[in-house]
Formats: structure tokens, sequence, C-alpha cells
């Protein structure tokens, strides 16, 4: 401590040490799980999502396009956090990660994040059109799977701090919101460059 501090000069320094510890901390500890997953020399991409919300709509359909770009060079996770004034969106939600244990998630999240409808009907259509086993999708559906991995991406969510949908990480940097294709295409630039 400096000589003379009062108490309140100690108070403000603690402080201000510890909002600089806040704003040094480390990636929150889901997102280094996922990294650590990825291939290395491949990019983590991480989008939490909530299928009905709108802006997690406008937002995928930037950076969609984008990650196109990089096929084959990026790992996209995606991590489910429907929110309760969406009544559709924990059925999606389902729907999704139901796909996913078929290794069929894209082309699924690519029609929810379209809009398309969210109905128990039109899932199982969707169901049918990317190509997935209907009856191993219901009996997934009817299965404990889906709950447990809601709950498993809600924590995630809190861990990443929770601070509103969409929220995307590409590697380690974190986008809240509706962004600009320019910011998007900027920080998977410097994400690529970051694990060559």
């Amino acid at each position: 401590m400096l000589p003379g501090t009062t108490s309140i000069g100690r108070l403000l320094l603690a402080t201000g040490a510890a909002l600089l510890a806040l704003a040094c901390s480390s990636t929150p500890q889901p997102v280094d799980a996922e990294i650590a997953k990825t291939p290395k020399g491949q990019i983590t991409v991480i989008e939490f999502v909530d299928y009905e919300c709108h802006f997690c709509q406008k937002l995928h359909g930037v950076v969609a396009p984008l990650l196109e770009e990089y096929q084959g060079q990026l790992r996209v996770v995606v991590k489910h956090v429907p929110l309760p004034e969406h009544p559709g969106a924990r059925g999606a939600a389902a729907a999704a990660i139901c796909a996913e244990a078929q290794d069929k998630l894209p082309p699924m999240h690519e029609a929810l994040m379209k809009g398309a409808s969210t109905s128990d009907d039109e899932l199982l259509n969707l169901a049918q059109h990317s190509g997935l086993d209907v009856e191993a999708f219901k009996a997934c559906l009817r299965s404990d799977a889906p709950a447990a991995r809601l709950k498993s991406d809600a924590a995630d969510y809190a861990a990443a701090g929770q601070d509103g949908l969409p929220t995307l990480f590409i590697q380690r940097q974190k986008i809240v919101g509706f962004t600009d294709e320019d910011t998007l295409a900027r920080a998977l630039r410097e994400a690529n460059a970051s694990v060559k």
C-alpha cells in the first residue's frame, strides 16, 4: 500500500484492482472447454440462441454466409437458451438437440433460424426433410436427453454472463446482440489468425 493512503484511498485502489481483474478475467469455463474440443488450427464458434428470438434469426442471417467462407476451418457449437416468453422455443430446441444426436443439426438449425414453424407437426416434417430417422427422433424427444441438455446449456449461458440473446463467441471474443457484417468478418479473421 502506498504510504499515507487513507482508508478511502485504499478502498478506491482495491476497487480499481478488482475491476481491472474482472476486465482481464479469463474466458468463461464453458467457452474454454469447447475451444479445447476443437481440432488444432480450427476456429470455435459458439452460438447461444432461442429459435423464436427475432434478433437471433437476424444475426444468423448475417453470420451464416461468413461461416460458409470458413467451411472446414471451424467448429460451430449451438447452445440452446429457449426463453419462457417464446412458447415454441423449447420444443424447437429439443428438436435441434435430437437432430444433433443423429449428426443432422445443420439443416434443422438452418430451417429453424429461417423462421420455420415450431409446431409439433412442422418439427416432425423438418426432421423428415433433414434426413433424420423419424422414429429415433420421436424417441429422443420423449427421452430425458433434451431436458438434460437444456439444463446444461442454461448453466453454460449463466457462466458466460447471461448478457442477452443472441450471444456469440468467436474463439474468445464475445459478441452480444445483433452485430454488423464487418465486425463479424473482422472477428473471424482475427480468430483464424490466432489459431494458425
